[in-house]
């Protein structure tokens, strides 16, 4: 036995065995270097009128995990302050932005003390001084998720392609969906729904559900519903959260995801049915009416803002499309058909839509282009799998062989392709311009078009509360930091600090002045998508409303 291990050890065998490890080696970095040829590079980008803005990679075991899905949300507009004191000499100017000697952000507060103690030296000179506030808006933040097999969350910056956290959420090896929205992530990781601080990544609160959940949830103002194999949708109050869940329920089993309108919660069956209840705080519990389909609805629904009212109220519409043919517009209060437009061509995809344009793919890659107000057909093209993205101009989908075309929205005329055969993760991203392709092995890049640096937002992107210097900050009591629940069960959530001192608000929106305010009138900011609601009559709204 000796002599044969010996023998392993000769120099003939002992480079043998170092011949073999650098084969091997030498593989692993072949390995790698395909990899990063699949990579979109710049070049490849420009000749299809893109840019690549950036390449990241989500944190996950590469031996054992992939990514099994994505989704993004968009944070508020917001806006920082300078003080301009301006006297008969000179003006100078104070930033929230600036520091102190400690290197400290001086914030609103400070920077408006500076001013003020500023405005009084030049009084004890005997020179006027004035106060004139500046706001100088920024753009919104956009972060994108990803979910592992292993259940991790990771955020990235949509515009850096920074990570931002990354948090595990329940048991790894349990099956898991997600869902991010109105600042938060809920995560359904086996029967316990989880819900995330969108911003930090910190686990707010986690239920047990009622039954075995089936697809990604839904957030609403006010709750997060969770779908069901036996056609249950059990909802749990966002901030509340001790509250006792409810549940409604309705015919077939649910396999698709709900989806949040700004008034309701819809979800589909598998018996062809499109199920709408309401979304919000509300006596009338159940659902709200049901639309028989011509066929199986395989895929979620989607809602799309209307043309206002007389009044200037905004309306909202639902939309499905079924394996008989059909697509449906429905009014979201109502229930009301507005239109229903036969394609005569299965469809299993959830329509897209781009301002006033709702885009329909079929089984047969067909691509429909229809007019949202009147339910008319634009254009139609062939050769369409899915759609990705769209900007103002331009619509980039999918080919049948996995290439991102990049389509002309006036006509369905084809501009460019570009060869992403083997990418195998996408974000359909209803949202935004940016195109979001990666594989499932970790990889993302996040691509635009030359024209625009900024992102373009194909809805309207809410208000930042008013982050107000109101004087020196109260001493909280001991034991009152918001990893602590307040009183019934809520938290004191506001990453931004720009919500009130109970905000539940991850991103600090909402409105409402303050009468200590040197900002006086400058009021509060409605929540696109959404109703107005009687000031004091929910104080509770993430978003103020």
């Amino acid at each position: 036995m000796f002599k044969r291990i010996n023998q392993l050890f000769r120099p003939r065998a002992a480079g043998t065995i170092f011949s073999a490890l650098a084969t091997l080696f030498a593989t692993g970095a072949t390995c790698w270097a395909l990899q990063d040829a699949d990579l979109i590079t710049q070049s490849d980008a420009k000749r299809a009128g893109l840019e690549l803005a950036w390449t990241s990679h989500v944190a996950l075991d590469s031996a054992r995990d992939i990514v099994t899905d994505l989704s993004q949300q968009i944070g508020p507009r917001k806006q920082w302050f300078s003080f301009e004191v301006k006297t008969d000499e000179a003006t100078v100017t104070f930033s929230e932005r600036d520091r102190n000697a400690s290197g400290e952000l001086l914030g609103a507060v400070g920077a408006k003390k500076k001013a003020d103690e500023y405005v009084a030296r030049m009084a004890s000179y005997g020179f006027e001084a004035t106060i004139e506030v500046k706001q100088h808006p920024l753009p919104p933040e956009v972060y994108v998720y990803a979910l592992t097999s292993s259940s991790l969350v990771h955020c990235i910056n949509g515009e850096t392609g920074e990570t931002l956290w990354s948090t595990q959420v329940g048991n790894r090896s349990k099956p898991s969906f997600f869902h991010a929205d109105r600042g938060y992530v809920a995560v359904v990781n086996g029967s316990k729904i989880f819900c995330l601080n969108g911003v930090t990544g910190k686990i707010l609160w986690e239920r047990q559900t009622r039954g075995a959940p089936s697809a990604p949830p839904a957030i609403t103002r006010h709750y997060v519903f969770v779908p069901m194999f036996n056609g249950l949708i059990e909802e749990f109050h966002l901030r509340k959260h001790q509250k006792p869940s409810e549940a409604i329920q309705s015919l077939g089993r649910i396999f698709e995801a709900a989806t949040a309108a700004p008034d309701s919660v819809t979800w589909v069956t598998d018996v062809g049915q499109l199920n709408l209840a309401d979304g919000n705080e509300s006596d009338r519990r159940g659902v709200r009416f049901r639309l028989q389909a011509s066929g199986k609805i395989n895929a979620p629904a989607v809602y799309a803002e209307l043309e206002a009212d007389k009044a200037n109220v905004p309306r909202y519409a639902i939309l499905t499309a079924s394996t008989g043919g059909d697509v449906y517009c429905i009014a979201e209060i109502s229930g009301a058909i507005l239109w229903n437009f036969p394609t005569g061509l299965s469809i299993e995809q959830s329509p897209r839509v781009f301002e006033k344009d709702v885009y329909v793919v079929t089984n047969n890659f067909v691509l429909f282009d229809i007019d949202l107000k009147s339910g008319l057909e634009i254009w139609r093209t062939s050769g369409i799998k899915e759609i990705v993205s769209a900007s103002d101009t331009r619509l980039y989908a999918l080919d049948r062989t996995n290439r991102l075309t990049v389509l002309d929205r006036t006509n369905g005329n084809r501009i460019s392709v570009l060869p992403t055969e083997t990418r195998n993760l996408y974000m359909e991203n209803q949202q935004t311009d940016r195109l979001f392709i990666g594989s499932k092995s970790g990889a993302l890049q996040c691509l635009h078009e030359l024209a625009h640096e900024q992102p373009m937002f194909h809805y309207k992107v809410m208000e930042q509360k008013q982050r107000e210097p109101q004087g020196p900050k109260r001493k909280v009591e001991e034991g009152a930091g918001v990893d602590k629940p307040a009183e019934g069960g809520e938290f004191s959530e506001d990453p931004f600090g720009a919500g009130s001192e109970m905000s539940e608000d991850p991103f600090g929106v909402g409105g409402g002045g303050d009468d200590e305010s040197p900002f006086k009138g400058g009021g509060g900011n409605k929540q696109p998508m959404e109703k107005e609601t009687p000031k004091g009559a929910d104080d509770n709204d993430p978003f103020g409303n």
